[in-house]
């Protein structure tokens, strides 16, 4: 089992929204999970109080296999929907390097 860490900068950590990217990101990554050692997902607020689509979620992974770790960024408005793409992006970006190394 990997573990996950999850920081918001710039905000209060709410314990509910917490255990909400947690479950997505378990979700998302299930079928990944033999390969991975850490996910951190950090949240932050662009601009403050002004709103708008500002809300960043960067997920560092780090995998079993060593090397460099993966990096993922996405910007939304709100910290569910900026996880969510930056979970899609991941998820792309794993099964690619899955489909590689069968390939090879």
């Amino acid at each position: 089992m990997y573990r996950t860490r999850i920081r918001f900068v710039g905000s209060d950590k709410n314990p509910a929204a917490v255990r909400r990217v947690q479950r997505r990101i378990e979700l998302a990554l299930d079928r990944h999970v033999g390969k991975l050692r850490q996910v951190t997902a950090t949240f932050s607020d662009e601009n403050g109080p002004r709103g708008g689509r500002d809300t960043r979620c960067v997920l560092h992974v780090r995998l079993n296999a060593g090397g460099p770790p993966i990096v993922v960024r996405a910007v939304e408005e709100t910290p569910g929907q900026a996880v969510a793409a930056a979970l899609e992006h991941l998820r792309r970006r794993l099964d690619r390097r899955a489909a590689a190394r069968t390939a090879a």
